[in-house]
């Protein structure tokens, strides 16, 4: 029987395994993580915003545990690809016929230390509950977003309407490097963010970047200081490192090149935010719904692979995007239509039941949309 190997449970390798179960092929399939769960990023700040039940957000990987999947909960660091071996942390070697790493990304510091060591995450459940903590300490004046991208702009209203639900006195403020928060967006996008943030009485400072975090001492490059502080870092991700004994080309966010069929080497594949997807010569960006169609194709090429048939080539669609904002006004493109306010909110919380995992996390879902 053949050996598949699923480095990382998220979207893209959760995904995967339910391609193959569903294949019927005959398959010694396993899936490793360093995690003992997959958890559902998208709402990381619906947590904080909406008092989203943490339990509801999270699949436990003991339950894909069956005849036909092993789960090994170890840290990957690195693949031996002339002898289809996969080592992890601990010196544990699993062999495979055939692999797919989907291990996803993880917070980028751009090798700053200092801000590695000082700056709070926000990449888990954890890491979202330790910055609901933290809102609690009286010690805490400014809350510090450090990243003005969708993660930054999505947090900072969230953290903006939980404190004026409890009445707590806390200034949020996002750091960003660009001249714009999410600048990579169309401009009436940009002026719709930048409006509700300034109606909900969230500070901007754009063009400039922290130039020393010292314990509560926030001070930036253009002079600013601020004392008392709490730093959120969502400046950037990078995908999760592997070595390898092989060539490998890197894309932007040290995401790995991939061919049309998502394959690194042959039998080796990458799907998810780790995989660098070209489309009309630009990188794609991260996304649930790519990592989801790379998943279930690195599944059907694998089948392919074991019954000698031709593999299939990626096709890339972007169904688009919604920029959440916890006083429901939120803002994207749909199908290439523009949506803003109540009914883009309304439709990011439809694609996040459509995409949940459990009965129980659909109905946390759906308890959140009408949360006043």
């Amino acid at each position: 029987m053949k050996k598949v190997v699923i480095v990382g449970g998220g979207f893209a390798g959760l995904n995967c395994v339910h391609h193959l179960r569903r294949s019927k092929q005959p398959l010694d399939i396993t899936l490793v993580d360093c995690r003992a769960d997959s958890q559902f990023l998208p709402l990381l700040p619906d947590i904080i915003a909406r008092n989203i039940d943490t339990n509801a957000l999270s699949l436990p990987f003991e339950k894909l545990s069956r005849n036909d999947v092993s789960v090994v909960l170890k840290k990957v660091v690195e693949v031996k690809t002339t002898e289809n071996k996969v080592i992890c942390a601990d010196s544990t070697v699993l062999a495979y016929d055939y692999l797919v790493l989907s291990a996803g990304a993880e917070p980028n510091f751009y090798n700053n230390e200092e801000i590695s060591r000082s700056a709070q995450k926000f990449y888990n459940i954890d890491d979202t509950l330790a910055v609901l903590n933290a809102l609690h300490d009286s010690r805490c004046l400014n809350v510090v977003v450090v990243g003005g991208g969708y993660t930054g702009v999505e947090l900072s209203c969230a953290l903006k309407r939980y404190c004026d639900e409890h009445k707590l006195v806390k200034r949020i403020i996002i750091i960003e490097r660009d001249k714009s928060v999410v600048s990579s967006l169309h401009p009436w996008m940009r002026d719709y963010v930048y409006e509700n943030l300034k109606l909900m009485d969230i500070k901007l400072y754009t063009d400039c970047a922290i130039s020393m975090l010292v314990s509560d001492i926030v001070s930036l490059n253009n002079g600013v200081t601020f004392d008392r502080a709490y730093v959120v870092w969502v400046a950037g991700v990078k995908a999760v490192n592997i070595n390898f004994d092989a060539s490998i080309k890197y894309a932007a966010a040290k995401r790995i090149v991939v061919d049309e069929y998502l394959q690194i080497l042959p039998g080796i594949f990458c799907a998810g935010d780790m995989a660098g997807v070209y489309h009309k010569g630009s990188l794609i960006r991260m996304g649930i719904q790519s990592a989801l169609t790379q998943g279930a194709l690195c599944a059907d090429n694998i089948v392919a692979l074991t019954q000698g048939s031709a593999l299939k080539k990626y096709k890339y669609f972007d169904p688009g995007f919604i920029v959440p904002m916890a006083n429901d006004r939120a803002c994207g493109v749909v199908l290439g239509f523009n949506v803003r306010g109540a009914l883009a909110q309304f439709l990011h919380y439809m694609m996040c039941i459509y995409r949940s995992w459990s009965p129980k996390g659909r109905l946390a879902i759906f308890k959140a949309i009408f949360k006043s």
